[in-house]
């Protein structure tokens, strides 16, 4: 049975369905055993919930405070078991230390080879541009600055 048929026979069983339908699901009643054991569970449950008396139940508390223990028990979280303090042995307590000062010195390396070179070195690179064979140009990295010497005369 779909959702809407099990809607009408609930309806049927509250007396609520029209005349041609209440005779439509009648006739179905008598030849479908799932439609007749779904309406003798709701009359039981009708039965049960109409035989049922809340106040025949008693706690040992007043109802505030029962249900006050409950709000704290949803309230506060669960104690989780304590663990002991760790202890330092092996690589793993190790690697935890290191690997972070591993990375610090390879950064410091980095940053100190980065750095230019205070020193003037010793023999500076020269080059020699062989477009113009009348032309050498020196560079020298280290005091940042060029010079190009022309081998040819100068006019006057």
């Amino acid at each position: 049975m779909n959702r809407d048929e099990l809607l009408q026979l609930q309806a049927w069983l509250d007396g609520e369905l029209p005349d041609s339908e209440r005779r439509a699901w009648e006739t179905r009643l008598a030849s479908d055993p799932q439609a007749r054991a779904l309406v003798e569970e709701l009359r039981t449950v009708r039965t049960a919930l109409q035989n049922f008396d809340e106040r025949a139940i008693r706690l040992p508390e007043s109802r505030e405070f029962y249900w006050s223990k409950i709000a704290r028990a949803i309230q506060t979280p669960r104690n989780a078991p304590q663990q002991p303090a760790p202890k330092w042995y092996g690589w793993a307590d190790w690697k935890r230390w290191l690997a972070p000062a591993a990375a610090l010195g390879t950064l410091a390396l980095v940053l100190t080879l980065s750095l230019p070179n205070s020193q003037p070195a010793e023999y500076p690179e020269l080059d020699l541009a062989f477009i113009d064979s009348d032309a050498t140009t020196y560079r020298d990295d280290v005091r940042n600055f060029t010079l190009i010497w022309f081998n040819y005369p100068a006019e006057h």
